[in-house]
């Protein structure tokens, strides 16, 4: 597929993941350094080049080599994923979604916001930060010529510095959208659930939840009156393979044994899959402590490696009267009402006795670790 991209003259950066920090925190200094140290004789080089291992996400693909596996469990990831484009009258456009551009992400749930004007072209010099310091590592760069992505660098550069299309209508109708990465995405999540109280409604639709603070805040919220409904992804499917549940099941065990959970005003559904997965990442509050509903989607699933700065993330918070469509898709899977997804209650997918037990203890010491890839 690259090769067919760079053939079409469209130049391919590959981020430098090596600048992010580990979150795989017990496995990444010895990693270096046995693997420097093996790649210093020649047999070891040739040790690590040798494909030896099944490939872990394509069972039909080439297997892995030494040194490709081991990269592959720093769990490193460039976990955006958007598109920014420019349009004929000189207007700007910003898809931030949820869904990975693969063959397998078509048949996934996923969410997405496109927004128009300055915020669009904000976002591409954020972007092409990243772009600029992966492209100036050796190999991280496919082009067609030589020194064509750095043009193309210096020409994006250059169109993010120029006048925006005509200015929205007056009247304060627009909403406001919020651009935010990484950790700011966890500040912002958090800010959000505790400013909730009595009569609010939290809708939350997740691929993953593992964030000790945000499922704090989630039992907070319920036990200050907000009526809080959490639909999950079962995790019990990934690349062609079956998963233990982690770390959703027991999750949602410690949510729905809470005092709010025993009453209903938290409440878990799962949502109903058959080889694919709800892969949205995806907060909507409504209600009398919010001047207008709040609207957070984005490619960051509610975990450690995605809201502790670990992984680069892009999420939009949407504020006026962006939610409608929203919490209309919401609400029909909740009531098991979608014609296209559907979801099941708690009591479907419980975990409970001596594997609740033991699910707990291993989500709770990945995502301490980073020895997942959640």
């Amino acid at each position: 597929f690259f090769e067919r991209l760079r053939a079409a003259g469209i130049s391919v950066i590959w981020t430098d993941l090596d600048a992010l920090p580990d979150s795989n925190r017990w496995y990444a200094d010895p990693a270096r350094f046995w693997g420097g140290l093996l790649g210093r004789w020649p047999w070891g080089r040739r040790w690590l080049s040798r494909r030896l291992w099944p490939n872990v996400l394509n069972r039909d693909g080439p297997r892995l080599s030494s040194a490709q596996l081991g990269r592959l469990l720093l769990f490193k990831a460039n976990h955006r994923k958007l598109i920014i484009s420019d349009d004929a009258g000189g207007g700007w456009h910003l898809l931030v979604t949820s869904l990975n551009p693969a063959d397998g992400g078509a048949a996934h749930h996923n969410t997405a916001l496109h927004v128009q004007g300055a915020l669009a072209r904000a976002v591409l010099h954020a972007e092409w930060a990243v772009a600029d310091w992966s492209a100036q590592r050796s190999g991280q760069v496919l082009e067609r010529t030589p020194g064509q992505a750095r043009r193309d660098l210096t020409r994006l550069r250059e169109l993010a510095g120029e006048a925006d299309g005509p200015p929205p209508p007056a009247g304060g109708t627009a909403p406001r959208a919020t651009w935010l990465t990484e950790g700011a995405i966890q500040g912002a999540l958090l800010e959000l659930l505790e400013a909730t109280g009595p009569g609010d409604r939290i809708r939350a639709a997740l691929f993953y939840l593992s964030d000790r603070q945000v499922v704090r805040a989630l039992q907070a919220a319920a036990q200050r009156g907000a009526t809080v409904h959490v639909l999950l992804d079962a995790n019990r499917d990934a690349f062609g393979r079956r998963k233990n549940g982690v770390p959703n099941r027991p999750v949602a065990r410690e949510l729905m044994r809470t005092q709010a959970g025993r009453t209903g005003r938290l409440q878990v559904r799962w949502a109903e899959t058959r080889g694919e997965q709800m892969h949205a990442k995806t907060l909507l509050i409504t209600g009398p402590h919010e001047t207008a509903p709040r609207l957070l989607l984005g490619s960051a699933n509610w975990t450690r490696r995605n809201l502790d700065n670990l992984n680069l993330e892009a999420n939009l918070l949407i504020e006026q009267d962006a939610a409608a469509a929203c919490a209309a898709w919401f609400d029909a899977v909740w009531e098991d009402q979608g014609a296209w997804i559907r979801s099941q209650p708690y009591e479907a997918l419980a975990v409970r006795g001596w594997r609740a037990v033991w699910l707990t203890g291993l989500y709770r010491f990945q995502e301490a670790t980073g020895l997942c890839t959640h």
